[in-house]
């Protein structure tokens, strides 16, 4: 599975960065952890809201709708880092194919994090 890592920042406004980390999910010893690194889940409406915010993963521009962007900015750290497991970005949406993988793998990812939050 991907989780998304999102840098710390004290600034409000300031661009939000993140980098994805890969590991393999093993349902049966997962913990709410990857690698030793506790998670929270996000479970979130999708938006049919058209507006879409940028923000930069792995130094790459990445679009977001604007619900997502806030879910980010609100777990914005002022220091260390959130590791957020949230679909829309952890999950390629234009890959059927990874999604067909993913998407039934997605009860264990919420079962097993460290928190899930509903937005």
């Amino acid at each position: 599975i991907r989780l998304l890592r999102v840098r710390p920042s004290l600034s409000l406004t300031a661009p939000i960065e993140c980098t994805m980390c890969t590991d393999s999910f093993d349902a049966n010893s997962f913990t709410g952890t990857v690698s030793g690194i506790p998670y929270s889940a996000i479970s979130y409406r999708w938006s049919e809201e058209r507006a879409e915010e940028t923000i930069f993963i792995d130094g790459r521009t990445f679009k977001v709708h604007r619900n997502v962007y806030e879910i980010l900015r609100y777990h914005r750290p002022f220091w260390g880092a959130a590791f957020i497991w949230i679909d829309a970005i952890c999950i390629n949406q234009a890959d059927d194919m990874e999604k067909e993988v993913q998407v039934p793998l997605m009860r264990s990812i919420y079962e097993h994090s460290l928190t899930v939050e509903c937005w």
